[in-house]
């Protein structure tokens, strides 16, 4: 039984690692096309005609990658504003979850005098405005991530938008 397994153990081995080498070729990339490409960070970048072109950055290079071509150029800018509203609701999540660890923190410290009314107010505002941060913080965070996916939804169709136009298309 031992020596069944030494001996398919390297076959086995062999064929997974032939079976993954096997399975890559290379295509050149059309011209006058737009490719997604990632680049040595492991950023994702726009290549057309050899011209990288990043998602991230000045939107004048983004908008360059499709000039010539107004419905990709609109969908160009739809990806641009919903990536600017994902920071922007990013950066709401920060500061709204920053305030609401804090207010657990006021709520978590024992009080250093004795007990009154007005600090039974103040406690019960305080767990009324740590729960409102928490439903806030929370509903910013989703709230970035679907303005996230509808911004890719734009990059998309301008990228196909864009392939699929009649000067992207090889001469007969």
């Amino acid at each position: 039984m031992k020596t069944i397994l030494q001996a398919i153990a390297p076959v086995t081995i062999g064929a997974l690692l032939g079976a993954g080498c096997l399975g890559t070729t290379y295509t050149p990339r059309e011209a006058r096309r737009i490719h997604f490409l990632m680049n040595y960070k492991g950023d994702d970048v726009l290549e057309k005609d050899g011209q990288k072109y990043p998602l991230e950055g000045p939107s004048q290079d983004l908008l360059a990658t499709f000039r010539g071509n107004p419905a990709a150029e609109e969908h160009a800018r739809g990806y641009i504003h919903h990536q600017r509203n994902a920071k922007i609701l990013a950066i709401v999540t920060g500061v709204t979850l920053a305030v609401d660890i804090f207010c657990l923190a006021l709520l978590a410290t024992p009080p250093d005098r004795p007990v009154d009314s007005d600090y039974q107010t103040f406690r019960l505002g305080l767990g009324i405005t740590t729960g409102a941060m928490t439903i806030g913080w929370v509903a910013a965070l989703f709230g970035a991530g679907r303005e996230v996916e509808r911004g890719k939804a734009h990059l998309y169709d301008a990228v196909n938008v864009y392939n699929d136009s009649e000067a992207t298309r090889p001469a007969p």
